[in-house]
């Protein structure tokens, strides 16, 4: 794994996030539940408030 100043770059940061959670898929879901991009589960997702 490469390394990363994330504290000097966090939209980077988040697209390596992204990837490595989802390839960057947003409508991805895996067996356990969780959703999106950066793989959140649904309350998580319900206070974010991006899903109700």
């Amino acid at each position: 794994m490469r390394k990363f100043d994330f504290m000097n770059n966090s939209t980077g940061y988040f697209e390596m996030l992204g990837q490595r959670e989802s390839s960057g898929n947003y409508r991805a879901r895996n067996p356990q539940g969780y959703l999106g991009k950066y793989q959140m589960e649904e309350y998580a997702m319900i206070d974010a408030g991006h899903c109700n």
